[in-house]
């Protein structure tokens, strides 16, 4: 049987290659552009982990990062592209964690 670990990272590793056909499609950001996404992923992320995807709405997420309605769908399309660049987040998180 193939270890714990292993798996984990097969389906991360799965995951991020479907997710970066949408995910390099993404404008070039600016430094605040980029730290004002990133702000909108670390509330959503915070939210989900507490509360659950169907427990965590757009306006707490909003509320969270300190964002307005426009910059939130600015950067994001919708929940679940939102709810993808938090897994996209974790996914990232998990695999640098990793030994090479």
């Amino acid at each position: 049987m193939a270890e714990p670990v292993w798996i984990v990272k097969a389906i991360l590793t799965a995951i991020l290659l479907v997710m970066s056909s949408t995910s390099s499609d993404r404008p070039r950001l600016t430094r605040k552009g980029e730290a004002t996404r990133a702000r909108i992923v670390d509330a959503a992320a915070e939210l989900i982990f507490q509360q659950g995807v169907a427990g965590t709405t757009v306006e707490e997420v909003r509320d969270g990062a300190h964002v307005s309605s426009s910059q939130l769908y600015h950067y994001f399309e919708d929940k679940p592209a939102l709810v993808r660049a938090v897994i996209e987040r974790q996914a990232d998180m998990a695999i640098g964690t990793q030994e090479r």
